[in-house]
């Protein structure tokens, strides 16, 4: 089972993404010390996993998180991330920036 919930705002004049993710999943290995998970280029503020902060790693791809335990085969976790993205490609801020305010704004 894997499920995930993705809330989202942003500031347009500024080009930002601030979001928040809930993954609910299964391990599928015996024993999960660690995992990465894709981000490219983003600042995370806050990581929960089972409602407690864990170490984690990023880099410019994404992230490496730790579990402070070896998650087991089967077992249900629940993972928080709270973060910050200037994206650069696939999502694209139009016209906030127009000092005629003759475009239109959309995101």
């Amino acid at each position: 089972m894997t499920r995930s919930l993705v809330e989202v705002s942003f500031v347009p004049r500024e080009g930002l993404v601030i979001g928040k993710v809930t993954h609910k999943f299964t391990a599928i290995r015996q024993q999960v010390t660690s995992f990465f998970l894709d981000g490219i280029r983003m600042t995370y503020d806050e990581i929960l996993l089972d409602g407690q902060t864990v170490p984690s790693r990023p880099d410019s791809a994404g992230i490496y998180i730790f579990p402070r335990t070896p998650l087991a085969y089967g077992t249900e976790h629940e993972l928080i991330i709270r973060y910050k993205a200037y994206p650069r490609r696939g999502l694209y801020f139009i016209g906030w920036n127009d000092p005629k305010g003759r475009s239109r704004t959309q995101i």
